[in-house]
């Protein structure tokens, strides 16, 4: 695994200025000792060293940072469909069907069958207005429930609150009621979300996935 590494970085084309790349690990440690700071904060410090248009190197993969609003314009809408897919994640693969999922899937002709289905389905006019009764219905039971605490006096976890409705709005929506087990499934649905999300060895070394 290392020879293949070290004889990749030799093929590296011209690219961007960017901070010093440690053998193996890249620019790992640049965030591995950023302490508490978030990413933004992180990238920031660095773009102000090396400039708004900066290499980055996490493993085996390259990224480009940008930190300008013009630059930003280039990338996403003068050239967006050149940068429109999504990283391609291990853990994105085994959680969501080999990207088959709307939000994940490569940019191309699947994607665009599936962007019309969810279009036609759920966010044409005809549909919003045909879905505002629902959450119609789904707001006011929530503004009971805050009516109902402010009067007792008892608290309410916000956070909580918000995703039961927008899960009670999306479910109505495509399954036409509330599902069972509600709680269980929304546990569930964090769960996926903390595992899509997290970072993976193989995320940064692919060649680690077999």
């Amino acid at each position: 695994m290392i020879l293949l590494i070290l004889i990749k970085k030799k093929n590296n084309k011209r690219l961007p200025p960017g901070p010093t790349k440690l053998p193996i690990i890249g620019n790992l440690h640049n965030l591995i000792f950023a302490g508490d700071d978030h990413l933004p904060r992180v990238f920031g410090e660095l773009a102000k060293k090396h400039g708004t248009f900066m290499h980055l190197k996490f493993g085996q993969i390259s990224q480009v940072v940008v930190s300008s609003s013009d630059l930003a314009k280039e990338f996403l809408k003068t050239h967006d469909i050149n940068f429109a897919t999504r990283p391609d994640k291990f853990t994105s693969r085994l959680i969501f069907y080999n990207n088959r999922d709307v939000a994940l899937a490569p940019y191309g002709e699947y994607w665009r069958q599936m962007k019309k289905i969810v279009t036609l389905e759920l966010l044409s006019a005809k549909k919003v207005k045909f879905f505002d009764r629902l959450r119609r219905d789904e707001v006011g039971k929530m503004i009971n429930i805050l009516t109902k605490a402010a009067t007792n006096g008892t608290s309410v976890n916000l956070s909580e609150m918000f995703l039961v409705f927008n899960n009670n709005i999306s479910t109505r929506s495509i399954f036409g009621d509330n599902i069972r087990h509600q709680k269980e499934f929304l546990n569930a649905m964090k769960v996926v979300v903390v595992l899509a999300t997290s970072s993976n060895f193989s995320n940064f070394f692919p060649l680690m996935e077999n």
